[in-house]
């Protein structure tokens, strides 16, 4: 295959027969080629309603699903809005905050209108396919670094139309895009079926180790003890020589001792040498401490407590500060690893009150009732759970990386592809051709 050099920088040659053109010169004529989403006053939260026509934004193209969203305007708001309509295969990019994104508008979807965080491009599908150039403009490095140096000196932070109009953009010949975009659907139905077996196994084993803990922490290391009936249903039967306690006669409760701050008080700060914990860990840091010793927090409100998408009690150490928004319990005496993973073993979900925003007060948790073994027990099942956590953390941790190398081979492959470093054309893949 011969070729020509590009003088694009980090691209080097290109194939011969592919042309070089800025994204201005690949857009349907006049105004409809490429359009930024209207003013905010345009879409001001009063005129926003529950039903009628959509408003899409930055989180349909982030999560690539533009059946997300809530917001939606009357028929006379999208007739005055008209001209920011989007349709199938438009290209949207997000223009602010994640900067970048970008996904083709698919076929099926509920009539509505862009944001103004949102870019939408219209193609002349005789120079490039919608779905080619948003893999150029998502995937491809050359085109990333590009925006980062046009992005240099901007007065607004994000990107604008000047900056998009003005990409250049490697371009093969129609039928070979086809080839191209084939041969990229091919490879990344693999990718993902190798990264879903992976995610699918870190689920399996999270569900593994949880149902370890929970069977130490709540039955004990001998499987041959003899059992009494605990009085608790989610616990069941426990070691005849264990008791049964509630949570304010087993810690001593330091909530009076947490203070708020807000993200103001925060962001004045200079110093920042501290971790700031809220219901599901460390958010911040500050200059300041209000503890320093390890404590057992335990999330008191938020999506969290029904989720359990991030552990709802879990140790602090060291010198730290609490908002209002975890509980803190002290152990009276006892092995504190024993209590973190007993209290995140509890099912929550029979205490918590609120529905639209959930919350674990304080009188709740001191009411629930712990299974208590011996102390000489509780630091055994201590030791053990440590050790479990241990395992397993280094083997999903592993996986992770796994996934993040398919990741990074997956952005690889695209662009080898989308620069003709590799001539699809030649491969004998019944799904390319």
């Amino acid at each position: 295959m011969k070729l020509n050099e590009s003088n694009i920088q980090g691209v080097g040659a290109i194939p011969s027969h592919w042309n070089i053109k800025k994204l201005k010169h690949c857009l349907l004529p006049g105004s409809e080629g490429i359009k930024i989403g209207p003013f905010g006053s345009a879409l001001k939260s009063e005129i926003l309603i529950t039903e009628g026509y959509k408003v899409y934004g930055q989180e349909n193209l982030i999560k690539d699903d533009f059946t997300l969203g809530h917001r939606f305007i009357s028929e006379e708001k999208f007739n005055e809005l008209k001209s920011y309509e989007i349709i199938e295969n438009d290209v949207l990019i997000s223009m602010m905050g994640t900067v970048g994104k970008c996904k083709v508008v698919p076929s099926i979807i509920e009539k509505g209108i862009m944001d103004s965080h949102l870019i939408r491009i219209r193609f002349n599908e005789s120079i490039i396919l919608p779905e080619f150039a948003a893999y150029l403009i998502q995937d491809s490095i050359y085109i990333k670094v590009q925006i980062d140096l046009n992005s240099k000196g901007s007065i607004m932070s994000g990107l604008n139309s000047s900056i998009i109009k003005n990409l250049k953009l490697i371009l093969p010949p129609i039928e070979e895009q086809r080839i191209i975009l084939k041969y990229i659907s091919r490879k990344n139905m693999q990718l993902y079926q190798l990264s879903n077996s992976k995610n699918i196994l870190i689920n399996l084993l999270n569900e593994q180790r949880q149902s370890i803990i929970t069977e130490a922490v709540t039955k004990g290391l001998n499987p041959n003890v003899k059992m009494k009936n605990s009085g608790i249903e989610w616990i069941g039967e426990i070691p005849e020589h264990w008791d049964m306690k509630k949570v304010k006669y087993t810690f001593n409760n330091l909530d009076y001792k947490r203070i708020p701050l807000s993200s103001e008080e925060r962001g004045k700060m200079t110093e920042k040498v501290y971790d700031y914990y809220g219901a599901s860990g460390v958010i911040d840091k500050v200059d300041y401490y209000l503890f320093d010793e390890t404590l057992i927090l335990i999330g008191e409100d938020g999506a969290n407590l029904f989720s359990r998408s991030t552990p709802l009690a879990f140790l602090a150490r060291g010198k730290y500060w609490v908002n209002n928004h975890a509980h803190i319990l002290k152990p009276k005496n006892g092995d504190i690893d024993y209590f973190v993973n007993l209290l995140e073993s509890i099912d929550y979900s029979i205490y918590i009150s609120g529905s639209a925003q959930p919350k674990l007060t304080q009188e709740a948790l001191g009411n629930i009732t712990l299974p208590l073994p011996p102390i000489e027990e509780q630091s055994e099942i201590g030791e053990l759970v440590k050790n479990v956590l241990i395992e397993h953390k280094e083997i999903i941790s592993t996986l992770k990386n796994q996934i993040e190398k398919l990741k990074e081979y997956r952005q690889s492959l695209i662009y080898e592809a989308v620069t003709g470093k590799i001539d699809v054309r030649d491969m004998e893949l019944d799904e390319v051709r």
